[in-house]
């Protein structure tokens, strides 16, 4: 398990040089939150900013050619990939939970309602991102395009259907 974490703090700081879209995601929430977007529309939100940082070390990885450092690294190929799904998860878990702060946030100076049948969306979308992140690290970057675009777009179609349905079963 050692070599796991080795892999995700590797992983953590080949991606130091792109910490500033970070700040951009919290930017863009608070710009969000500010105007008075539910909690539904915050987490998707981020979800796709997260999705989009996460995919960077791919991309990183293929453009410097990585694999050797990897390989250098004396680890096995089935470590490799549990230390980039552990990155991966912790910048999700790390997204979600600032957005969440955030939102309760907006909720304690009254700029939102908290609404708890709009997280089940919001699972849903992060489940989806996280499966498209497992086609980018198996097909890589520039073989995935395709898919990934499909996965996304087939989400938003999916998640507009489901939050039609509840508006209609819980609003008279």
């Amino acid at each position: 398990m050692t070599e796991v974490a080795r892999i995700t703090k590797l992983d953590f700081f080949i991606m130091k040089s792109q910490a500033i879209s970070y700040f951009s995601l919290v930017a863009v929430i608070l710009i969000f939150g500010l105007i008075g977007s539910p909690i539904t529309v915050l987490c998707i939100t981020g979800a796709w900013f997260i999705a989009l940082m996460a995919t960077n070390i791919f991309a990183i990885q293929e453009k410097n050619h990585l694999d050797r450092l990897y390989g250098s690294v004396c680890v096995s190929l089935n470590e490799v990939v549990l230390g980039r799904y552990t990155f991966v998860f912790l910048n999700y878990l790390a997204g979600m939970v600032a957005i969440i702060i955030l939102y309760l946030g907006f909720v304690m100076c009254g700029k939102a309602i908290f609404n708890a049948p709009d997280m089940m969306l919001v699972f849903s979308f992060l489940y989806n991102n996280w499966n498209t992140n497992a086609v980018i690290f198996q097909n890589g970057v520039h073989q995935s395009k395709v898919m990934v675009s499909h996965s996304f777009c087939s989400c938003n179609v999916i998640g507009g259907i489901t939050l039609f349905c509840i508006c209609i079963i819980w609003c008279p």
